[in-house]
């Protein structure tokens, strides 16, 4: 397992997404960093195994609903002009995208587009 760590841990790429509190140079390294967690956790004896236990582990987490102040207009009811890329304008919803990290993202709707 170390050993697919090592080779997987540091890759970059250059469109990762930059969060607080998070230092993933891209999904390599994020899939490193979450098979030594899971190393670690085995390692301690953990009892994983257990219905109870797997429950509260491998239970599903509500996501949390993005507050945008941009009214919610449903993508069938938005014209987007063929420059749309030129102009930094959302493909879904129509909003105003922005660059941040090597990625487009728009804020009213989430849509996010890498590379």
């Amino acid at each position: 397992m170390s050993e697919v760590y090592d080779q997987l841990k540091g890759i970059r790429c250059p469109s990762t997404i930059r969060q607080k509190n998070m230092s993933c140079t891209s999904c390599p390294d994020a899939i490193a960093r979450v098979l030594l967690k899971v190393s670690k956790y085995i390692d301690s004896g953990a009892d994983y195994t257990t219905p109870d236990a797997q429950a509260k582990t491998l239970a599903p987490q509500p996501a949390p609903v993005p507050q945008s102040s941009a009214p919610f207009v449903p993508a069938d009811t938005v014209e987007v002009p063929a420059n749309a890329s030129e102009v930094h304008v959302c493909p879904e919803c129509g909003g105003k995208v922005e660059h941040e990290g090597g990625c487009v993202i728009c804020r009213a709707c989430g849509f996010s587009k890498c590379g």
